[in-house]
C-alpha cells in the first residue's frame, strides 16, 4: 500500500511507555486504522476539545505559585 506524503506532513516521533504504544495499537487494529492514523485522529480530537476543558498545566502552575 503507497502512501502519499506531502509538504504539509511531517514525522512526528516521541517516546511512549510500552504499555500505551500497546493499547493505541490494539485500539488502532480494532478500528482497522494504522497506529499512524489512529494517532492523528486521537490528536485531532484532543486538541479540539482539550482547551475548553481544563486549564493548561502553565496555568496551574502559576495558581500554585500564588498559593504559596
Amino acid at each position: 500500500m503507497a502512501r502519499e506524503f506531502t509538504s504539509d506532513t511531517v514525522q512526528f516521533a516521541t517516546r511512549v511507555p510500552k504499555a500505551l504504544h500497546t493499547q493505541a495499537r490494539v485500539a488502532a487494529l480494532d478500528e482497522g486504522l494504522t497506529l499512524q492514523e489512529w494517532m492523528r485522529e486521537a490528536l485531532e480530537a484532543h486538541l479540539a476539545r482539550g482547551k475548553q476543558k481544563r486549564p493548561s498545566r502553565a496555568a496551574k502552575r502559576a495558581g500554585e505559585e500564588g498559593a504559596v
